[in-house]
């Protein structure tokens, strides 16, 4: 077989555009090759055959399951900041070494003025001061710092708020403001060109942006822009046609409707509807790779330039 269908499978880097997760619409497939012998005939579904996936994760291995089990079954040790209890044995050490000083003056000094008491035994007057120590941290008190946080959770779900990693509670207690931002009202998922920088021989500052109204009138970049620029833009996408709609990246979109350019096909794009315009078929698109930050396509001009 080819060197593709030999290396390993790499969901998040080499064969990431390949992997669909649940909850997609897949809107359009195509099957450029259906004779193909390392796999069998794909079933048909009405005039087109079907598309053929491979399930790789279910239940608690994909990503939404492994959200689900990290709240359900939390790994990690439920109590507060260890600084905050720290603070906390001070000050009750603090406490401890006062009453052993006490003690200890009361048996050693003042017990020489009080000639009609017993003599306390030095062993036993350093025991009572070991026992004061050592009981400085109760047992009950890692019990007690898990329950603070116990009770922080159950006044969360009460209000049907989950929380995944309940060792961060402690943290919630220092937060004075939240911020939201719900899409929509502060965002918005529509694009807008500006302008291209860094052509040679055009100005360093992009021209200003125009209006609403002359941006619903017009609907393109008044910059001009070198044919190479244009092609760039109009053809290095992964754009495609939808029951004659343009569909894909808002960006690649925007830059599109910024040139004026036409989609005539998901593989053909046109300066202007009619003979005698520039053309450029996609001949092979190679997709964004994030290790290279780049995507390039090949295309065929066709037209004046």
């Amino acid at each position: 077989g080819s060197a593709e269908l030999l290396a390993p499978l790499d969901i998040k880097g080499l064969h990431k555009q390949h992997i669909v997760s649940a909850g997609t619409t897949i809107l359009m497939h195509q099957n450029p090759n259906p004779k193909v012998g390392h796999v069998k005939k794909p079933p048909t579904v009405g005039c087109s055959s079907a598309a053929v996936g491979y399930v790789l994760r279910t239940g608690f291995g994909t990503t939404q399951g492994k959200l689900c089990r990290t709240i359900l079954f939390s790994v990690e040790r439920v109590t507060v900041q260890s600084r905050e209890a720290l603070h906390f044995l001070m000050i009750l050490l603090a406490f401890a070494i006062g009453a052993c000083c006490y003690v200890l003056y009361d048996g050693l000094v003042l017990a020489e003025l009080r000639p009609e008491e017993p003599r306390r035994s030095t062993f036993k007057l350093f025991l009572s001061v070991s026992h004061i120590l050592t009981s400085v941290v109760p047992p009950e008190f890692p019990i007690m710092l898990s329950l603070a946080v116990n009770l922080s959770l159950i006044a969360l779900v009460q209000k049907h708020i989950y929380c995944t990693e309940p060792f961060r509670m402690p943290f919630a207690g220092r937060v004075e403001t939240c911020c939201f931002d719900k899409t929509g009202t502060l965002t918005s998922d529509s694009m807008e060109v500006g302008g291209v920088h860094g052509l040679s021989g055009a100005s360093s500052e992009l021209p200003p942006l125009p209006s609403n109204g002359e941006r619903e009138c017009n609907g393109g970049l008044e910059q001009p822009l070198p044919f190479l620029t244009t092609a760039t833009m109009a053809a290095c996408s992964g754009l495609t046609i939808i029951e004659g709609e343009v569909v894909g990246d808002p960006l690649e979109r925007a830059a599109l409707q910024a040139v004026r350019w036409l989609m005539v096909s998901p593989d053909l794009v046109a300066a202007r509807v009619g003979k005698g315009a520039d053309r450029l078929q996609v001949l092979h698109r190679f997709p964004f790779a994030s290790e290279l930050q780049r995507m390039a396509v090949i295309v065929r001009h066709q037209g004046p330039r």
